[in-house]
């Protein structure tokens, strides 16, 4: 699918691709549409041929035996037949056609997975190779490594000690360097290179420490799965631990205003100057979803649908708020970013919990969870839980494909080629989830003033708005799992009620304070 919606351009590298949902195959947005369109002509086909078969049916013996009808029903039959050979051979090679582009799917797809196998393998053996290099070399280059240690815990210590000023300093040199390099890093090549990479980061440190390489297959992601990407930001969580980064605090949970409200956060506001869907209807697609993500001050909103079968329940997640390493009073920081990909206690993740108890939502509620960046990792991380009854789930440019999310729960994921953010997350853990993707960014676009612009929110609405018009069999088998609700002709439509919430943390030294 090219073009529409403002995509611009036309290029084959900007349309949609699907893959996932439990069968090996990926394929454009237009090959899935066609082959859509070529089943719809085979039934159509069909159909005739059965309305054709009825009518020869109605003509009867005793019909036949009229003679002034004998010359009209033989012209009549013989039409009939000729039809009816005509609509066979349409609705043969319209099957045959179809099943074609879905084969076609099914060997790209197939051959997709071969190459990220083998680039997988390719990643661990080298990652074990360096980190047995180092180790060699590490003897006689020990005490440079310790001093560079040092200097490199000293800097991170002065890092987290700036004062505000000094720290927004930083910040804007950090941001300047990044934007004089926008380009790179929205290269598609450089997004794949970092998402192998992530997952080789713990064969390098079992290569280090001088684990045979069978032992660290075994070990890995594609043997037993001990060890991975969880391993290695457990390992970064604890080097960061040393100089006061990274550190997980106490959070805590309010109901907040409705965005554009300096009301108490409520029920259904009006919502018409907002960029959301009226608060009564009930969302269907991914962009409806994708709409409800909040982005001002509170980080979650829950939609309650009261429907005759009782209460169901969709929670909206924003995105990373804070991009720091040291963890302060947004929750929604770097420090649960790795916590959670490290299967931690996030604070994000907690807060989020505690406002869908605050909300109503408990063990047997179902609820479809929904994030962007961050928030997808939480959505995805709250359904691996198996604390919830868990109905979908739908994430955005989320680092999540290491998250173990039971393949019986839906899941559609957009990501972008072009996106660093999702790569972080690593390789996908599984091929349940369907995953959708774009490039976002053309490589004759003129460089934004953001330095991953394949990353923003409203590039992803744009993907979701694909998604939902490009019909495909597998988001749209989803997506009728998520909106499951009572049966159709329902004589009163389903209540809507929209609530806010925002949290924070709790300061270390009081948390400290009160364990003590």
């Amino acid at each position: 699918m090219t073009g529409g919606e403002g995509v611009g351009g036309g290029a084959d590298d900007r349309s949609i691709t699907v893959s996932g949902g439990g069968v090996v195959s990926v394929a454009t947005a237009d090959l899935y549409r066609l082959a859509h369109s070529l089943d719809r002509v085979a039934a159509e086909a069909e159909a005739g041929i059965r309305s054709l078969d009825r009518i020869e049916a109605s003509v009867t013996a005793t019909q036949l035996e009229a003679a002034d009808a004998i010359g009209v029903l033989a012209g009549a039959e013989s039409g009939v037949a000729e039809g009816r050979a005509i609509l066979v051979t349409i609705a043969a090679r319209a099957a045959a056609l179809a099943r074609a582009l879905r084969a076609s799917a099914e060997i790209y797809g197939a051959t997709d997975d071969l190459v990220d196998g083998l680039a997988r393998g390719l990643t661990s053996r080298l990652g074990a190779g360096v980190g047995l290099l180092a180790s060699t070399v590490g003897v006689l280059l020990l005490p440079g490594v310790v001093s560079a240690l040092a200097a490199g815990g000293g800097l991170a210590g002065a890092l987290t000690a700036l004062a505000p000023e000094q720290a927004l300093a930083v910040g804007e040199a950090t941001r300047r360097w990044v934007g004089e390099r926008k380009t790179l890093l929205s290269d598609p090549a450089l997004v794949t290179l970092v998402r192998h990479a992530v997952m080789g980061v713990d064969d390098t440190l079992l290569g280090v420490a001088r684990v045979p390489g069978v032992v660290t297959e075994l070990l890995g992601d594609d043997g037993l799965g001990l060890v991975g990407l969880a391993t290695s930001a457990s390992l970064l969580i604890a080097a960061g631990g040393a100089v006061g980064a990274l550190r997980e605090t106490e959070v805590r949970v309010r109901r907040a205003a409705p965005p554009g409200s300096s009301g108490p956060s409520t029920t259904t506001p009006s919502n018409a100057a907002l960029s959301v869907p009226p608060p009564t209807s009930v969302p269907t697609g991914i962009a409806d979803r994708a709409a409800r993500v909040p982005s001002g001050s509170a980080q979650v909103r829950i939609d309650r649908i009261d429907e005759s079968t009782g209460p169901r329940f969709e929670v909206f997640v924003a995105g990373t708020v804070d991009p720091s390493l040291e963890a302060t009073e947004e929750p929604w920081d770097m420090t649960s970013n790795v916590t959670a990909i490290a299967g931690g206690d996030a604070a994000s993740v907690r807060a989020v919990e505690r406002a869908m108890a605050l909300a109503g939502v408990d063990a047997q509620t179902p609820v479809v969870m929904t994030g962007y960046s961050q928030g997808g990792l939480i959505a995805a991380t709250v359904a691996a839980s198996g604390d919830y009854d868990v109905r979908g789930v739908v994430t955005l440019g989320a680092p999540a494909g290491q998250v173990a999310v039971p393949g019986e729960i839906p899941w559609v994921a957009l990501e972008h080629t072009d996106d660093l953010v999702p790569a972080a997350g690593g390789t996908w853990a599984t091929d349940d989830a369907v995953v959708v993707r774009r490039r976002a960014v053309g490589e004759d676009e003129e460089a934004t003033a953001y330095a991953l612009p394949a990353h923003r929110f409203d590039e992803y609405e744009r993907t979701a708005r694909l998604t939902d018009a490009a019909g495909e069999s597998r988001v749209e088998a989803a997506l009728a799992a998520m909106n499951a609700g009572p049966p159709s002709g329902e004589a009163h439509p389903p209540r809507v009620t929209s609530t806010w919430f925002e949290a924070e943390r709790v300061p270390r030294d009081e948390t400290l304070t009160r364990v003590g």
